[in-house]
């Protein structure tokens, strides 16, 4: 269950038809929504824009950590690349 204050202003609860399942949660400090569908589990963070599935949420979890860390890396080498 998502808990009514996670999401900031501006920002929409996900519903739909095809949404048999919503959880939530918190990787690295970013919030993490996990959506059960029709094909197994998805995942987004509206902190860092980044997504992941999988076929069960914890699998899905273990993803959305590797995502989550690959942006925040991928930030830190353009930073590096663009100070040479």
């Amino acid at each position: 269950m998502i808990p009514e204050n996670f999401f900031t202003a501006g920002e929409e609860r996900p519903e739909g038809a095809d949404i048999f399942e919503t959880d939530a949660g918190m990787i690295d400090g970013n919030r993490v929504v996990y959506l059960r569908v029709a094909t197994g589990w998805n995942a987004y963070s509206p902190d860092v824009s980044v997504f992941a599935g999988g076929d069960t949420r914890e699998a899905t979890e273990a993803t959305m950590r590797e995502a989550i860390a690959f942006h925040f890396r991928a930030i830190a080498q353009d930073r590096i690349a663009s100070a040479s």
